[in-house]
């Protein structure tokens, strides 16, 4: 049944044109650059950042994927520049991203608005010796291994405020063809869609407790609106507690995940991890996913931070 079910999901990839195709990130608010270019330079200092996610634990060829990131400001904190780097696997494709990032950031009296740029180059590849096709003629199902080098461009906006930040990015916006073979009366097989992603977190309460909500929607054309609903709460700066709801899954009635979320604050580094249980189908053939997360950033000591830590 299972490898039934993962050759059903393996071929539906391939075969809906419109099928959403970006990482997912349950630990959304601590990997901002992955989704948005505006985002770089606002910790106003050199940071570095990684996370690791394994979604549904258990079940064969399930997605796999890592980001790794480095931004700081320029030029009296000004202008941001950004490098991110991410994999993500899933059944026979995986996928390699390098991606530039340039902000630059308008200070107004009680925040900062941030307008983002990024290119991106992504190697993409099919290893068609994975997969076996339910119709031995499907076209769509090669033999041998493929692989395509992707070009992207992206945009974005971000308003930074010492209470909340809000965002909306535009991350990949060129179509580019992700089949390898030629189907006569398709000119849309395989296209990668442009992804629209806003995001938005609040800081309610002071420096001994405080509730921090968050959300993250997600679209793509032709597919199913994805909307995360978190909440955190943190004790003393220090350590937050928090759960999230992600709507989404075959069915939508029930949602698709709902996620429980730790993570440690100290003066330069912040390490953290997360664990989704599956309320869709998926949870009667894996056991959940799971993600790590830590981030070092490189402020001085006398370096007095403008933004809380929890919005970085």
């Amino acid at each position: 049944m299972r490898k039934l079910l993962l050759t059903v999901l393996t071929i539906a990839s391939f075969t809906f044109a419109h099928a959403q195709q970006g990482v997912q990130y349950t630990a959304f608010m601590f990997n901002k650059l992955a989704f948005n270019p505006a985002y770089a330079g606002s910790h106003e200092c050199p940071c570095l950042s990684a996370i690791h996610r394994s979604q549904w634990i258990a079940f064969p060829g399930a997605p796999n994927s890592q980001s790794a990131n480095f931004h700081m400001p320029f030029l009296n904190n000004r202008v941001g520049f950004g490098l991110n780097l991410q994999r993500d696997q899933i059944g026979p494709t995986n996928s390699y991203w390098a991606n530039m990032s340039y902000a630059y950031r308008v200070p107004f009296k009680k925040g900062k608005l941030s307008i983002g740029l990024s290119a991106s180059m992504r190697s993409y590849n099919v290893d068609f010796t994975q997969s076996t096709a339910i119709n031995p003629n499907d076209v769509a199902v090669m033999n041998g291994n493929y692989n395509k080098i992707l070009p992207n461009l992206g945009a974005g906006i971000y308003y930074l405020h010492d209470k909340f930040y809000a965002g909306i990015s535009v991350p990949y916006v060129v179509k580019n063809d992700l089949s390898f073979s030629q189907i006569v009366g398709n000119s849309d097989f395989g296209i990668e869609e442009p992804h629209y992603y806003g995001m938005f977190g609040l800081k309610l309460g002071n420096d001994k407790i405080a509730v921090k909500p968050a959300a993250m929607v997600k679209y793509v054309n032709d597919s199913p609106l994805d909307l995360d609903l978190h909440t955190s709460v943190i004790f003393y700066n220090t350590v937050g507690v928090g759960g999230t709801y992600r709507m989404g899954g075959f069915d939508f009635s029930g949602g698709d995940s709902f996620d429980m979320l730790v993570h440690l604050n100290f003066n330069k580094f912040k390490i953290g991890g997360s664990y989704d249980m599956s309320l869709s189908e998926v949870r009667e053939f894996s056991s959940g996913t799971f993600e790590v997360f830590l981030e070092y950033c490189m402020k001085q000591s006398d370096n007095k931070l403008t933004n809380p830590r929890f919005f970085f």
